[in-house]
Formats: C-alpha cells, structure tokens, sequence
C-alpha cells in the first residue's frame, strides 16, 4: 500500500491504507483520521508525494520520535536537494528518517511477485530497525551504508530505465548494453 502505520508496542500490527484514497484526502490527513501520532512507536511509510497541507500538519505534532521512511525517490529540481534533506528542513524535529528504494514496484508486491530492496539512513540503527521488522519472504530488504550514495543512484537509475524504454521504443534494443555499462559509470561519477 502505499502509506503504513506500524505499531509496535506489543503485538506486530499493521493498519494498511487501501491503494486509493478517497478525492481530496491527503495521505497525512487520512493517516491522522485514526490517531497515528498519539501511540508512542509509530512508523510512518511515505510512498507517495506529500504537499505542503500535509507538511503543515505533521508540524502540528509531536513526531520527534516516531520513525519515517521514504519510499519515493528523487532530487528537487529547484534546490537540488535529496528527498531526506528536504524533509529535514520541512520537519526540524529530531527523529529516525530512513529511505526504502526499489526496483521494486507495488503491483508486483500485490500480486505476490518477490522482489528486494534498500533501506539506507544516516542512523544505523534505524536502518536496522526497518529492515528487521518490515523484511518478509516477499519483500527481501538489504541494508544500505550510503545514505546519499542510495538516495541519488535510486533516483539516476530512473532516467537510465527510462532511456532504455526510448531504445526500445526506437527499435534500437541493442544498445541497451552501452546505455547500462555508460549509465553506471555515469551514475557512480554523479555520487561522487
């Protein structure tokens, strides 16, 4: 789905949001509809664009200790900042912030196709934590140890897999082997 609120004070439950949401109801909106922020361990799973409403209302609560992961990927086009930065300076309270990258996509998840992903922070320990409590014999999590190194090639290898839809589309498939050997390397030069 794609906003989860994982409680862990004593059982392992998750309340799942469906893959909709009604017209005009934010994801934060919905999620604060059944008092997410009151419990003491709450995980927050983003997974889809978050617009200034919901920013001002998570301002409007405590969340110094409740954990976020980011499930999206990408730079701001205006600041050049990374998805984490950006909420850092949105959200200035102290909490655990991770990102949840892919290649993984929800429709494979929902019909029950495996897949592996990454979960990178600048807290290990938070890393730790998602990976520990959120891995599962569908979805294989690997921890990450380069916050920006993750957050940057997750959003660059989306440009790569686009060109490669434009090869294919041309009828030029064979150049997919240059585009990928080209576009790793230029990836790597980027997160330097």
């Amino acid at each position: 789905s794609p906003f989860s609120v994982h409680s862990m004070d004593t059982t392992r439950c998750y309340v799942e949001v469906p893959p909709w949401l009604p017209t005009g109801t934010t994801p934060v909106n919905y999620v604060l509809n059944w008092g997410a922020f009151e419990s003491d361990n709450v995980m927050m799973v983003h997974g889809v664009y978050v617009d200034d409403h919901d920013v001002a209302k998570l301002k409007e609560y405590d969340v110094s200790e409740k954990k976020f992961v980011l499930c999206m990927k990408g730079i701001e086009g205006e600041t050049g900042l990374r998805l984490t930065q950006v909420f850092r300076q949105e959200i200035p309270a102290p909490l655990p912030l991770a990102v949840w990258v892919g290649p993984g996509h929800v429709q494979d998840f929902c019909a029950g196709i495996p897949n592996c992903m990454v979960v990178d922070s600048d807290d290990p320990a938070v890393v730790d934590f998602v990976v520990e409590n959120l891995s599962s014999e569908l979805i294989r999590l690997y921890k990450g140890k380069d916050l920006i190194g993750t957050e940057v090639g997750a959003a660059a290898k989306n440009v790569i897999g686009i060109a490669a839809g434009m090869l294919d589309g041309y009828g030029w498939p064979s150049l997919k082997g240059a585009l990928m050997a080209r576009g790793a390397r230029e990836v790597a030069r980027l997160i330097r």
